[in-house]
């Protein structure tokens, strides 16, 4: 489900291999650069993705599409991991696993059905923000340069959903527009403070 980013003539998603039995997939993620022009792959970044907690029966993911920013890719994988790479050689720069360092939920919706991470990552100056739902920190920014916690933010109690975040203008102030299990809320994008909140 991953959309395609292009950039300078490059496409870039992200797929979860088969094991080529039918719906049944490999407890790893991948990354990759195509050439736009011919379909060449130029580079695919491989990665271990957890099955645990996950029901593909509506499709196995990854539901996030990258975010190419300057010379990096930040890309978010179905188990709820943060990734930046290099964009020209899909080399490896930090990442973040939001459950096993700051124990956010493993999954990020209370369905029958446990589709996995969605929310796409997106760029605010030399931040990239991530949903990651826990207490105090439904969000989180993150120095593009170098992965570490920029802010933590949104104390959302039926944790995040599906939407990725948006940045909107409002009044001349720039704000962050996140969505929870039960509400949606406007956040300062600089410092993760919440703004407002509207509950469903």
């Amino acid at each position: 489900h991953s959309s395609i980013a292009v950039d300078a003539g490059r496409l870039y998603t992200m797929y979860r291999p088969s094991t080529g039995q039918r719906n049944q997939w490999l407890s790893e993620e991948v990354v990759t650069s195509l050439d736009a022009a011919t379909g060449r792959t130029v580079w695919e970044h491989r990665f271990g993705s957890s099955l645990d907690t996950m029901n593909f029966s509506r499709g196995a993911g990854p539901h996030a599409t990258p975010l190419i920013v300057g010379d990096r890719v930040f890309a978010a994988a179905t188990d709820k991991q943060l990734l930046a790479l290099d964009k020209h050689t899909g080399k490896e720069l930090w990442r973040h696993r939001f459950v096993r360092e700051f124990g956010a939920p493993p999954n990020q919706m209370r369905y029958a059905i446990m589709p996995g991470y969605a929310p796409s990552p997106i760029a605010y100056r030399d931040t990239v923000i991530a949903m990651v739902g826990g207490p105090g920190q439904g969000v989180m920014a993150f120095r593009q340069a170098d992965g570490q916690v920029v802010w933590k933010g949104g104390d959302f109690p039926d944790d995040i959903s599906p939407a990725s975040p948006v940045l909107i203008t409002l009044d001349g102030q720039e704000q962050l527009i996140v969505t929870s299990g039960d509400g949606v809320h406007g956040m300062d994008p600089g410092t993760g403070g919440m703004l407002w909140s509207f509950q469903f």
